[in-house]
């Protein structure tokens, strides 16, 4: 394999700074789900040294860096103007996209002065769709080649950019329909999708001529494409209803 088609199979790396680690850990949660490679920071100095380690795309921050004060308001507000300050002046980072979690939204004034356009701002509680929105606007602005391609499900990585299948690194060789089948049940692993909706999202205005057996066709193609690659089972089937990803209960 050739180092340029390695790299451009890497997920896009998102720095993460967040003393509060339960708030952490559901961050970092739901941007990994998006096939981002998110590391994980507890504090200020770490982070800084982080930079130079992993060579992050984004930075997401958060106000609550003083894990023995969380509550200590204007401290909060002052610590993250001196993280933001500090990464701006690491040579290579002036312009790195940032996103800010606050706790009260109208603190974002308080940095009005770092703002070079590369930087949003999000009150808690994190809304994850809220956050997925301004990492992939963020990376538009800055590196639109990293933007709105990846998906991920346990071993299964669907890039939307090239219209290519993942499974433990190896390339899934699928049809255009099994692709946007697996395209609509990786975007919401937990979601059961019955075989109208996925006929009405494959098959768009034709729909109406698609007999719903179809349905199983194609995904009987789609399951014997990944296990040729691993027999563990990816699609479940929800007996009379449809299919789905992951059960109730299963871990993402």
């Amino acid at each position: 394999m050739f180092m340029s088609d390695m790299i451009d199979k890497m997920p896009p790396k998102v720095l993460l700074i967040d003393s509060d680690v339960e708030s952490m850990d559901f961050v970092a949660n739901a941007i990994e789900r998006y096939w981002f490679n998110v590391i994980r920071t507890t504090s200020s100095d770490m982070g800084i040294r982080n930079l130079a380690l992993h060579r992050p795309h984004l930075g997401v921050l958060s106000s609550r860096l003083d894990k023995e004060n969380f509550d200590d308001h204007d401290n909060n507000k002052k610590s993250l103007y001196k993280l933001v300050s500090d990464i701006r002046a690491v040579e290579g980072y002036k312009s790195m996209p940032l996103i800010l979690m606050l706790d009260d939204e109208k603190d974002k004034e308080f940095f009005k002065d770092l703002d070079n356009g590369l930087i949003e701002f999000l009150e808690r509680p994190i809304v994850h769709s809220e956050l997925m929105r301004n990492i992939k606007e963020l990376l538009r602005k800055s590196q639109p080649v990293l933007c709105d391609r990846f998906l991920k499900h346990k071993d299964v990585t669907v890039d939307l950019g090239s219209y290519k299948v993942f499974r433990q690194g190896q390339l899934v060789r699928l049809g255009p329909t099994e692709f946007k089948i697996l395209e609509l049940l990786i975007q919401d692993p937990k979601c059961i999708f019955s075989r109208q909706q996925i006929v009405d999202y494959v098959w768009g205005m034709d729909c109406s001529r698609i007999d719903l057996r179809t349905v199983d066709v194609h995904m009987n193609r789609l399951r014997s494409a990944l296990k040729k690659i691993s027999n563990m089972p990816v699609i479940q089937t929800i007996r009379s209803i449809g299919y789905c990803l992951s059960l109730p209960g299963d871990p993402m």
